[in-house]
């Protein structure tokens, strides 16, 4: 909920919604964190599920070998859904490799653990222990001397007279006699429905099959038995089945009359114990199963132990074999136990052990080769389709990504190669257009800007040079009549006429100086400066401060750009801007320049400049050619400041 409410910004109702809705309905998309605890919990929710199948195998709804089953599964569902749940989920922890081999074993051994259990499930069924006795057996331990037990073969005899039946396996059984059982007298015994015998108390299977219980005990057979039901029973069967106990003089006679295993009610077990004054103890086995059936999971629906074993203290048990090991001497105080359930666990040992074996090398092999298998057909390929994507986004467009194999990541290489020979040539046909429009648009600029300078060197020829000229003609044309009326005036005039020329004459030579803009550089810029105020001063009514605050000749690209600005600016703070006061400052170095020009004209709206007036787009193109900068400060009304700075960047 709090991952669903980072996620999505939700509050607590709705995102408790949202969570229960992702929970039921997996498929529902979430975001990763949210996903990712999602995961958590269906894993998390294994060891609940075993808990359910282990209530219903104590309820009775399934058995034993259900509910074992199932525990194993969801124990193994847990282990492979944790190692996948920290593979998938925690990138950061795992490379790829990694994630591929770990879901590779863990798919592998789930697969075996699936063989594995039909296998075993096969060899249970076929199990047939040689050890088992066969019926009409009698076997008789007899205590020595030194306090220790032999056991051995004896006239096989079942008696028939089997005495009272016991209700409870529950309550002891009170012996006629002192039954000395390793060292110790006992008046009393527990019998059990599964064929025990303890002397402390009833004996539990939970204990029992614990190093044989806490007790001293005898297991003439040790099965989970019950009696048979009476539907079961034949007619000619008087005696009903159960547990039975009778005492003559000189022994006592316990038996188990017609008994079954719940799981297999067809197997009948038919036999007794007697127990002597002097410690002898026989056991008779009248009726046995062909084969009893052993299973995994429930220990005691098949005979476990026989024999007999001593307390609990400092026990030691020798392993008997009553069907071909017999006769035998124990040693004092030692128990001498036939263990059968040891000897089908040795048979599923002797089954999975080639198994145990394939599984090992199989996890070892997986390891090891898998991870180099990953590596040349998966990781390698993969890391140079990256690389190779990375060098392309890097702009490398002709690199060549390398088909290590004819698969889908030869697929992805040959498309990516394909791609990126095509954006090659792409780019290189953009680059040539792209060359071709510039060319085109600087001829457009420099023929634009011949234009301009052939319309700026048209309006001076007529503003200033043919005005002059004009004046002076009109002079010259009246200068006869002048002569014969009034000799004075006439001198005045071919003074004046010489004045115009002289003047038209200047005006040329300026103009001249801009058409040849190489006689620009011979000079210091302040020099020019200081040509262009005089030429303003003298053709227009304005008076022009100029400030040099240190003088030096620009480069050539740089003193025609400056030379231009200055020229176009005073011209018009005096021609269209009306200013009768200008303010002119210059700073030049070798590496930097500043030109500042201030009237006090009527200024200007830089928003509202009227189309056809192109003086400050051309002064601001000029300059950034150049790598300068221009900034202009002007208001209608209050006047204009330019001011025009270059620095040059390579040497700074």
């Amino acid at each position: 909920v709090s991952a669903l409410r980072l996620e999505t910004g939700l509050g607590i109702r709705a995102s408790l919604f949202k969570a229960v809705s992702a929970l039921l309905i997996p498929k529902l998309k979430i975001g990763q964190n949210a996903s990712a605890l999602r995961a958590f919990f269906y894993v998390a929710a294994m060891p609940t599920l075993i808990g359910i199948a282990l209530v219903a195998r104590s309820l009775g709804v399934i058995s034993w070998a259900q509910a074992e089953l199932l525990a194993c599964w969801f124990i193994l569902a847990t282990v492979v859904g944790y190692a996948l749940f920290y593979l998938n989920y925690i990138p950061q922890q795992s490379s790829f490799r990694i994630k591929l081999v770990g879901v590779t074993l863990m798919a592998v051994l789930s697969i075996l653990c699936g063989v594995s259990w039909l296998i075993g499930n096969v060899y249970v069924a076929s199990y047939d222990s040689a050890h088992y006795l066969s019926d009409r057996t009698s076997i008789r331990f007899e205590p020595t001397q030194d306090d220790a037990y032999s056991v051995r073969r004896t006239g096989y005899y079942f008696q028939k007279e089997i005495g009272t039946k016991l209700n409870s396996d529950k309550d002891p059984v009170k012996l006629p006699f002192e039954f000395p059982f390793y060292g110790k007298d006992h008046e009393a015994l527990f019998a059990s429905m599964g064929g025990m015998v303890g002397f402390d108390r009833s004996v539990r299977w939970q204990d029992m099959m614990f190093n044989y219980g806490p007790q001293p005990a005898i297991y003439a057979i040790a099965v989970d038995l019950q009696e048979k039901p009476a539907n079961g029973l034949s007619e000619n069967s008087k005696i009903a089945s159960g547990l039975y106990y009778k005492s003559e003089p000189g022994h006592v006679t316990l038996t188990w009359w017609r008994m079954v295993p719940e799981l297999y009610p067809d197997h009948e077990y038919s036999f007794q114990m007697r127990l002597y004054p002097t410690g002898v103890i026989e056991l008779i086995y009248q009726d046995l199963p062909d084969r009893p059936i052993s299973e995994i999971f429930s220990a005691n629906t098949a005979p476990i132990v026989m024999g007999i074993v001593p307390p609990f203290d400092n026990r030691d048990v020798a392993q008997v074999r009553l069907a071909s090991g017999l006769p035998f001497k124990g040693k004092p105080g030692q128990g001498l136990v036939e263990n059968h359930r040891l000897d089908f666990l040795d048979y599923l040992d002797r089954v999975y052990e080639p198994t145990a074996y394939f599984i090992l090398f199989s996890s070892l092999l997986i390891l090891i080769i898998f991870p180099q298998f990953f590596r040349i057909n998966l990781e390698q390929p993969l890391k140079g389709l990256l690389t190779g994507v990375q060098t392309i986004m890097d702009g490398r467009l002709a690199t060549r990504i390398p088909v290590q194999h004819r698969d889908e990541f030869g697929y992805l290489a040959n498309s990516f190669n394909e791609m990126a020979k095509a954006q090659h040539d792409l780019i290189h046909t953009l680059e040539d257009k792209v060359a071709q429009r510039t060319s085109e648009a600087t001829e457009y600029a420099a023929k634009s800007a011949r234009l301009e300078e052939r319309n700026h060197l048209a309006r001076e020829l007529h503003d200033a040079v043919s005005q002059t000229l004009f004046s002076a003609n009109l002079i010259a044309d009246t200068l006869p009549d002048l002569q014969r009326e009034n000799t004075a005036k006439a001198e005045k005039a071919i003074d004046e006429i010489k004045r115009l020329n002289k003047s038209a004459l200047a005006e040329m030579r300026s103009l001249l100086l801009e058409l040849r803009p190489q006689k620009l550089s011979a000079h210091p810029f302040g020099e020019l400066l200081k040509n262009i105020i005089s030429e303003v001063e003298r053709n227009f009514s304005v008076k022009i401060e100029c400030k040099i605050e240190s003088d030096i000749a620009l480069p050539d690209d740089v003193q025609l750009v400056f030379y231009r600005i200055a020229q176009e600016c005073l011209t018009n703070a005096a021609k269209h801007a009306k200013a009768s006061k200008v303010e002119v400052y210059f700073d030049g170095m070798e590496n930097q320049s500043l030109l500042s020009i201030t009237d006090n004209g009527c200024g200007f709206d830089l928003s509202k400049i009227p189309p056809g007036r192109m003086g400050v787009q051309i002064m601001s193109e000029r300059i950034n050619e150049i790598g300068g900068a221009l900034d202009i400060v002007s208001e209608p009304g209050n006047g204009t400041t330019i001011t025009a700075i270059w620095f040059d960047n390579g040497n700074i």
